[in-house]
């Protein structure tokens, strides 16, 4: 398996494997997301130029098939009563749902670790929902603890 930065030829793949995470976010909590369609993309292709250009977006490719993609920034969190830091977020990760529990998840959470380290950055941070026990475990497994908790309150 091969880690590498995501190129613009990775479109396709990538969108495909974002539109099954999707689903299953769909499935958790679909009081929440709603589905994928053409015009609804999960990944627009701006977005993805963007996330190309400044190195934010990252592929799992086994026998030159993406089988797994993950998008981070650069987040400084500043405000009068805290700490100054720079944090590298995640925002997604995604494994093709055939590719699921072959390790491939657990290969693109050291990776990052290693480039954060690399990079100098102080904390990786992410969000996760809490009805999703298949990413909490993998988090977990890395090392993350909570940090926060949002709550809601239907009307």
């Amino acid at each position: 398996m091969e880690i590498r930065f995501a190129d613009n030829t990775d479109y396709r793949e990538i969108e495909k494997i974002a539109i099954q995470g999707q689903c299953y976010h769909v499935a958790l909590r679909s009081d929440i997301y709603i589905n994928s369609n053409e015009t609804n993309k999960i990944i627009s292709e701006e977005q993805f130029s963007i996330l190309i250009n400044n190195k934010q977006l990252i592929v799992a490719v086994i026998e030159d098939n993406i089988k797994a993609y993950m998008t981070f920034e650069e987040k400084v969190i500043s405000n009068p009563l805290i700490i100054k830091r720079k944090v590298l977020f995640i925002n997604n990760l995604a494994v093709d749902k055939q590719f699921r529990n072959f390790g491939i998840a657990n290969e693109m959470m050291m990776w990052v670790k290693a480039y954060a380290k690399k990079a100098k950055y102080e904390k990786i941070e992410l969000q996760v929902n809490c009805s999703n026990e298949i990413a909490k475990k993998l988090y977990y497994k890395h090392g993350f603890k909570d940090k926060s908790l949002n709550m809601e309150y239907d009307i």
